[in-house]
């Protein structure tokens, strides 16, 4: 799942599957920053359907796999996500992935 800023714009949020472990990956302008979603790496290459949940305040997004539940700072210049037309305050996506038996 992706979501790009303006043209122009270096801005970005992506949610990602690698290697089985899902990854918030985000750019505020400055530089990309990757976490992996969840305390444990749990892997969700696991054919059973899963919830993921980013949350953020300023400098600190709060990273859901599931039942399980992290919290990262973000070390970077700036603050603000420029999606483009998504709000800083809100940004609604969901998608459904599902593999061929």
């Amino acid at each position: 799942m992706y979501s790009g800023g303006r043209l122009g714009q270096r801005d970005f949020f992506a949610v990602e599957l690698f290697d089985g472990l899902p990854y918030l990956v985000v750019d505020f302008g400055d530089r990309v920053h990757r976490f992996v979603l969840g305390r444990d790496s749990r892997r969700a290459n696991d054919g059973s359907a899963h919830h993921v949940k980013v949350e953020r305040s300023s400098k600190t997004l709060v990273l859901h796999l599931d039942d399980d539940e992290k919290s990262v700072n973000i070390i970077s210049a700036f603050t603000s996500l420029d999606l483009g037309n998504a709000t800083d305050r809100s940004l609604d996506s969901g998608c459904l992935v599902s593999t061929p038996p």
